[in-house]
């Protein structure tokens, strides 16, 4: 992950086209925090992409460890 503090930060890539990004403060908020985009069927109210397709975002988070946060660190 980037944290050079541009206007947003990709978190990662998606399994499909595009990628998901953030603003810095985002990132700065939610950097010790492991998050994770999935997509279910469903509807829900949400992003309007969603709408469309029958299916919806659902986002999971958690800690890094104390491991995976020293190896971040790190890089």
């Amino acid at each position: 992950m980037d944290s050079r503090g541009c206007g947003t930060n990709p978190a990662g890539p998606l399994g499909g086209p595009g990628a998901f990004h953030r603003s810095a403060s985002q990132f700065e908020y939610w950097k010790h925090t492991h998050l994770t985009v999935d997509v279910v069927k469903g509807r829900d109210s949400g992003f309007s992409v969603e709408a469309p397709e029958g299916v919806r975002f659902i986002i999971r988070s958690r800690l890094f460890s104390d491991d995976e946060w020293r190896d971040l660190e790190g890089q």
